[in-house]
């Protein structure tokens, strides 16, 4: 196992469409889009509700 810590990624876009592709991308759900991980999303859900009781 490695001791080097965790360093964040760094994005650099040329244009605002690249940007913008990139944002749409990364919150959409069709990349993982799966009966396995539509459960996992529902079972989060529940998850956090029953934690904010």
């Amino acid at each position: 196992m490695s001791d080097k810590p965790i360093r964040p990624t760094k994005v650099i876009f040329t244009n605002e469409m690249e940007y913008k592709d990139f944002v749409e991308y990364a919150v959409s759900s069709s990349k993982t889009k799966s009966v396995g991980m539509d459960k996992m999303r529902k079972l989060m859900k529940e998850f956090k509700k029953a934690n904010e009781s």
